[in-house]
């Protein structure tokens, strides 16, 4: 049995049982009818949301993408269904404030890190760096939230460890894209970095390196001092994460946006995405730094958000409305050949074919062994697998007699001479 179809039958099951138990609930109006209820509809969300990440396939080993996924959403659920049946002992204790970290932290840090994990689904390893700077800094982000969380006594605030350090891990991965490799053996591979691209990746980096060092300064002050935020001489700290930061996210942006195919004016999209968003560091540095500000300074800081998230959500629109397209026609079912004899230009369909002029016959197949939407490597599949188990394409297979005369023993010709 796949792991999709364990997932399905728990989550038939549960659906099973909060129909029974919702009547039950209404007519008893029990306490411990109500908490069942809800724990059945937990487990269901639960496993909707694990249902995205698994594999269809019979045997088939879960990858990091489908662990990660699973893993988090199991433990999550395990939590509300803790809070569900507390009596009052963990309310307001480390087990609330546990869970609100699961969820508050590990979202955003999801959102980081699951790209790269379905990215590490391709044959592809020209984004290697990007991808592990955004799988194990959200995770290691992620976990310092939770020990944070529920080392209370410590006197820091969990929320402060995810707001510092998870904009820096996310600014810092998509600055590394400029670090790319260019050999790979994707279908859709990235083109090669240019020079000026590995430069603002190495000042993205090093400008999240320095912003991470002041982070932990920051906080560090913080536990020293034992005053608040609104109390304590934090300005230089701030100023230095938000301008660190801001150029940090420049390079993201202008890395991440020089993915994109687009042509004409969507390739200045990056320019106006990374100078918007460094002028708003700047902008919010002064706002800071200088006690009363004219009027004018808050409209332009709300003016470069706007320009700066446009930019940005329209580059990301544009990279994806242009990403490559590796094949025109789905399936393929006829292609143009040039016979090898006597060069002649035929399109031929699939199967058994001779050539019109010389009389040379060849079968032709066609199989997908990496899949063209989302480059998912197919060749350890067996035949029997119709469709990509990443994003569902249909597979192109071969024929039946092109299968049987793959599986087929070679015969050693016998000399008649």
């Amino acid at each position: 049995m796949s792991t999709r179809s364990a997932v399905l039958k728990t989550m038939l099951v549960a659906i099973a049982l909060t129909a029974v138990i919702g009547i039950a609930a209404v007519f008893t109006e029990s306490t411990v009818a109500w908490r069942l209820l809800a724990t059945s509809v937990v487990v269901i969300f639960a496993t909707c949301a694990m249902l995205p990440v698994v594999s269809s396939e019979r045997g088939a080993r879960l990858d990091a993408l489908a662990w990660t996924c699973m893993s988090y959403v199991g433990f999550g659920a395990a939590l509300i269904i803790g809070l569900v049946w507390a009596d009052g002992f963990f309310i307001g204790g480390p087990l609330e404030e546990a869970t609100w970290s699961w969820f508050g932290a590990g979202v955003p840090a999801l959102a980081i890190a699951l790209p790269a994990l379905k990215r590490r689904r391709r044959d592809d390893t020209s984004l290697q760096l990007a991808e592990s700077i955004a799988i194990w800094g959200a995770g290691g982000v992620f976990l310092a939230t939770i020990l944070t969380a529920l080392a209370s006594r410590l006197g820091f605030r969990a929320g402060e460890v995810a707001v510092i350090f998870l904009p820096i891990t996310a600014s810092a991965s998509c600055a590394a894209i400029g670090l790319r490799q260019a050999a790979s053996r994707s279908l859709d591979a990235p083109a090669a970095a240019s020079t000026t691209e590995r430069r603002i990746a190495r000042i993205g980096l090093g400008a999240s390196l320095l912003a991470s060092a002041v982070g932990v300064l920051f906080l560090l002050y913080e536990q020293v001092t034992q005053l608040p935020i609104a109390f304590g001489g934090w300005e230089p700290f701030t100023i230095a994460i938000t301008l660190l930061g801001g150029i940090a996210a420049a390079a993201g942006a202008s890395n991440l946006l020089a993915l994109s195919r687009a042509t004409g004016f969507f390739r200045w999209l990056r320019h106006i995405a990374a100078a918007t968003i460094l002028a708003l560091a700047i902008v919010i540095c002064v706002e800071i730094a200088v006690p009363s500000t004219p009027w004018f300074v808050e409209r332009l800081l709300w003016s470069l958000v706007i320009v700066a998230g446009s930019s940005l959500l329209a580059g990301v629109i544009a990279m994806r409305v242009t990403r490559a397209k590796p094949v025109a026609t789905d399936p393929i079912d006829q292609l143009t050949w040039r016979c090898p004899r006597c060069e002649t230009l035929a399109t031929i369909p699939l199967g058994e074919h001779a050539c019109t002029r010389c009389g040379l016959a060849v079968i032709l197949t066609l199989r997908d062994d990496r899949c063209p939407a989302c480059a998912y490597d197919l060749h350890a599949l067996p035949a029997s697998t119709k469709c990509c188990p990443e994003c569902g394409r249909e597979r192109q297979l071969p024929s039946d007699l092109g299968r049987f005369l793959e599986q087929r023993e070679t015969v050693t010709p016998v000399d008649r001479s």
